[in-house]
């Protein structure tokens, strides 16, 4: 999908302050344990798979020691 379809709706408020929201949890906002309670959040088979995805090493381990901090 280009950008330009993506942005056509979107409109620029002047008078409201940009900010990123978190829409999994509005109200805290994004917590590095409350994205890892919905990534292992189906179960205990699910838990093993989902740590293989976090600790992946597909990717050099000094940008996955970057990431995690």
């Amino acid at each position: 999908m280009e950008l330009r379809t993506v942005l056509h709706d979107v409109s620029l408020q002047v008078d409201i302050p940009d900010c990123w929201l978190w829409l999994l949890d509005p109200k805290k906002g994004f917590l590095v344990h409350g994205a890892y309670n919905i990534i292992t959040s189906d179960g205990p088979h699910q838990v093993a798979a989902a740590l293989c995805v976090i600790w992946s090493q597909e990717v050099p381990l000094k940008a996955l020691l970057f990431a995690w901090r």
